[in-house]
């Protein structure tokens, strides 16, 4: 009978609750509307909690993800002279640089509310052969995401599955009237 209530003690405490944290907004690309989102998780357990110290950002339109990440100066995405070029500053000759940053947040750990501002100062350097269109295009004003939550119970410690990949549409009078 001990033994049962020490597996059984040992299931509840492996018990765990997990948000992802989903943060969703749109930018103007050409003749295209195109959707960023950017996602994280946390994770409660019956004692403590865990989250990602890590931000992933991903737009649509053949645009890469990058990953803005815990540091002692925010979240932030750091640049590199050799794969980025500042659009809006100037960048330190061959050294890492702030690329990105996330507003009035410098832990996912202390999130709250449901707005995230992120803003952009670099481009991806590309060349000929890139298929790819960079990542989040630079801008000067914060991008203003929408932030929801989705939560899962699990006892194996499951985690939801990533949201799908944000995409581009034809921009239309309707999306037009959205902004």
């Amino acid at each position: 009978m001990k033994g049962f209530k020490f597996i059984l003690l040992g299931f509840l405490l492996s018990g765990c609750t997990t948000q992802m944290y989903v943060a969703r907004t749109s930018f103007e690309d050409g003749d295209m509307t195109c959707l960023a989102q950017a996602y994280w998780y946390k994770t409660d357990y019956l004692i403590g909690s865990k989250t990602d110290r890590v931000l992933t950002v991903a737009s649509g339109g053949q645009r890469v993800a990058v990953q803005f990440q815990e540091r002692e100066d925010g979240l932030v995405y750091v640049g590199e002279a050799s794969r980025d070029v500042m659009v809006h500053g100037a960048a330190p000759a061959g050294r890492e640089f702030v690329c990105g940053r996330v507003n009035g947040l410098a832990v996912l750990e202390k999130f709250a509310g449901n707005e995230l501002r992120l803003t952009m100062h670099c481009r991806a350097r590309l060349d000929e052969l890139s298929v790819s269109r960079g990542y989040l295009p630079a801008r000067v004003e914060p991008y203003r995401f929408t932030v929801h939550a989705e939560e899962l119970f699990s006892f194996s410690g499951r985690m939801p599955e990533p949201p799908r990949p944000p995409t581009c549409a034809p921009r239309t009078a309707r999306n037009e009237s959205v902004r």
